[in-house]
């Protein structure tokens, strides 16, 4: 899931999500402290995301120490 930021209405997207990256964010953000609690990787903080990945683009998720997105592999 990537999004510009939080929002409950992703609640139910959470669950499906095999990770999620926000442009908005840190590590105290609403979106991460949920996909920490139901274990879904979630990097912060990235830049245009939205703007960047494009629908149906295969993304490789990093969310440990640090917080890495990869497009495309």
């Amino acid at each position: 899931m990537i999004v510009k930021t939080s929002s409950p209405a992703f609640a139910t997207g959470l669950f499906k999500a095999g990770a999620i990256v926000s442009e908005n964010g840190g590590i105290l953000f609403h979106l991460a402290i949920l996909s920490r609690e139901i274990g879904v990787p979630c990097v912060t903080a990235i830049e245009n995301a939205t703007e960047i990945i494009k629908e149906g683009e295969i993304v490789r998720v990093c969310g440990m120490e640090e917080g890495e997105v990869y497009v495309g592999e």
